[in-house]
């Protein structure tokens, strides 16, 4: 037998294979399996989304009043984009953190100066001296100290030391 009648025969043997496993069907006990697809999580509508509420870029504070995209020229307006502006209201950063975390007593001078944390950023400050960008000390212990921010508020900080 050459390579090309043995050929013919695999070839014909293999289509009578397939011809009589299609006339016998699916094999028994096969026929009460699920699809492989659950076609109950199949979503048919399209997802609803949330409304928008605030721009996520915005660098206007938000409050629940400003809900409205459309007054103020959100995306759907199609007007600017920067989030929702019902009223212009100069935006003020929020108040740093500030610690009282130590002072350095000058004996010959009999003052104090006290080692305060606004923010990020260490400052060593006297009784009247104006620093960090408008604060300034009004008065200066060694349990306390007293601020006022660049708002105008006095604020009263007491003494933390140097712990964690």
């Amino acid at each position: 037998m050459n390579k090309e009648t043995r050929m013919m025969s695999l070839a014909a043997a293999a289509l009578l294979l397939a011809a009589a496993l299609a006339a016998a069907g699916p094999a028994p006990g096969t026929e009460a399996r699920p699809p492989l697809v659950r076609r109950d999580l199949i979503r048919t509508a399209a997802p609803e989304f949330p409304k928008i509420k605030r721009d996520l870029f915005s660098t206007v504070p938000f409050t629940e009043a400003d809900l409205d995209f459309s007054a103020a020229g959100g995306p759907e307006s199609g007007g600017r984009p920067g989030g929702p502006q019902k009223k212009e209201v100069p935006a003020l950063p929020p108040q740093p953190a500030v610690r009282y975390l130590g002072f350095i007593r000058n004996l010959s001078q009999k003052t104090i100066t006290a080692i305060v944390l606004i923010g990020d950023k260490a400052w060593a400050v006297s009784e009247g001296e104006v620093f960090a960008f408008g604060w300034s000390a009004l008065k200066v212990s060694d349990k306390e100290i007293e601020l006022q921010s660049p708002l105008g508020e006095k604020l009263v900080f007491l003494y933390e030391g140097e712990g964690p």
